[in-house]
């Protein structure tokens, strides 16, 4: 049973690492590790939900049931939108794809799918976090038992402090707006609306000079400017860390 949860976390991580990564259309190449990642994680959410299987199976059988905590309740309503965001993502994503699946389910109305489909993504943090704060005990105990730690240790006293900086940090990005800028999915329909076509999700620099910024631009396309991994994972995840934090003390608040 500890390796099936030890499993299951570390996928879980990979998980959400890699759907963070997304939100930034420069790391490791550009749209083409975009597509090919998204379609990876796909793969990988279908696997979460395999190992799910029979508690989905119980508490789908016992929804309706006065005797099921409302607390499941409400974490399984979280589930499904979850999957149902999720699943919208990666249909909308083939659908505007311009490197790996082109034509294959094309779209009628590509800009409306491309907004849709960076909205839901926005969307898809807030239930992550949700859902992380719902899941957060299972987190802590499974972490205790890798580590082999107790509740009062020092790492677990460090583990609260970076989660700390990490909702500091969320606050700031939510408040500020600043995930518009740090995040350049964001900006396909702003780009599209200045003609820059097959640049959506990438910020131009075209207040440098238009010579200087077309051959900035150029070489985004080929993936040779852009934010290193972890910056890039900096905001996606501080915003679910701000949804897990504020569902986890909320429940908190009111189970006491």
């Amino acid at each position: 049973m500890k390796t099936i949860n030890y499993f299951k976390l570390a996928l879980d991580i990979v998980l959400l690492g890699v759907f963070a990564l997304l939100f930034n259309m420069r790391v490791f190449g550009g749209l083409r590790f975009h597509e090919i990642a998204g379609l990876a994680l796909g793969g990988a959410f279908v696997v979460h939900l395999a190992l799910k299987t029979k508690w989905i199976k119980q508490v789908t059988a016992n929804l309706l049931s006065p005797k099921l905590a409302w607390r499941i309740k409400i974490g399984y309503l979280v589930d499904v939108l979850l999957l149902l965001a999720m699943g919208f993502i990666i249909v909308s994503g083939i659908m505007i794809s311009r490197t790996i699946l082109v034509d294959v389910f094309k779209a009628s109305n590509r800009h409306l799918f491309q907004n849709l489909h960076r909205d839901v993504a926005y969307s898809s943090l807030v239930l992550i976090g949700i859902h992380l704060g719902f899941n957060w005990a299972w987190v802590r105990n499974t972490c205790q038992q890798f580590f082999g730690v107790v509740r009062k240790s020092r790492t677990i006293r460090i583990m609260g402090i970076v989660v700390g900086l990490a909702l500091s940090f969320g606050c700031y990005t939510i408040y500020t707006g600043d995930f518009e800028t740090k995040a350049p999915i964001i900006q396909s329909s702003v780009n599209n609306a200045q003609g820059l076509g097959d640049d959506s999700g990438l910020k131009g620099t075209l207040s440098k000079g238009k010579g200087q910024g077309e051959g900035h631009l150029a070489r985004r396309r080929n993936g040779a400017v852009g934010e290193s991994a972890f910056d890039s994972l900096l905001t996606p995840l501080a915003i679910v860390s701000v949804f897990s934090v504020a569902t986890f003390c909320a429940l908190k608040l009111i189970n006491n």
